[in-house]
């Protein structure tokens, strides 16, 4: 899963540098390369997954990106790699994503987009003043990544956390009681 994570990063940088290219901006900046940052959020992020969970990432560029080159410049470099197969751009949501499965791990990834020209590898997403500059779609697609960091700094006990989540979601699942897309929490 890291090594997916790790190859996706880079093909979002590519994204990210062919948009700069597209908008004939400088695909660097002071010598680097722009550059986009990939979050995971959910259970992987939390430590629960299992062997058959998604994950679920954001991807955050920087301001000159939008929504339309995140769904076709991204999800045609998609297309190209031989890695990633049943890519489906899922446009009209209320958190827009393009879902895949990405050498055999399914992948479901959100968009947003700051006012920065790079994002570098520290941004904090938790600033709240970050979110006065972005669109109800993407201030949903980030709020997954902050709730799961403020999950993670408020929980006393993260062992015992850990343990009872993933007991709730086996006992849930179970139950057919799971997930949000048949209408239950996550």
């Amino acid at each position: 899963r890291r090594e997916v994570l790790e190859e996706l990063q880079q093909i979002t940088n590519e994204f990210v540098r062919l948009a700069a290219i597209e908008k004939k901006l400088e695909p660097e900046i002071d010598g680097k390369p722009v550059q986009c940052k990939l979050f995971p959020f959910g259970s992987y992020r939390l430590g629960v997954c299992g062997t058959t969970s998604d994950i679920d990432c954001l991807c955050v560029t920087p301001k000159f990106v939008n929504r339309n080159n995140f769904f076709k410049i991204l999800g045609d470099l998609l297309h190209k790699n031989p890695k990633a197969s049943g890519i489906q751009k899922i446009e009209n949501a209320f958190v827009p994503i393009i879902t895949m499965e990405f050498d055999t791990v399914e992948i479901d990834i959100s968009f947003a987009s700051l006012d920065l020209p790079t994002i570098p590898d520290d941004v904090d997403l938790s600033d709240d003043e970050m979110l006065n500059s972005l669109d109800t779609k993407a201030a949903s697609s980030i709020n997954g990544v902050r709730t799961n960091d403020m999950i993670l700094q408020l929980v006393p006990n993260l062992d015992n956390f850990r343990v009872l989540l993933r007991f709730i979601r086996v006992w849930s699942k179970k139950r057919a009681i799971y997930g949000n897309v048949n209408g239950y929490l996550g």
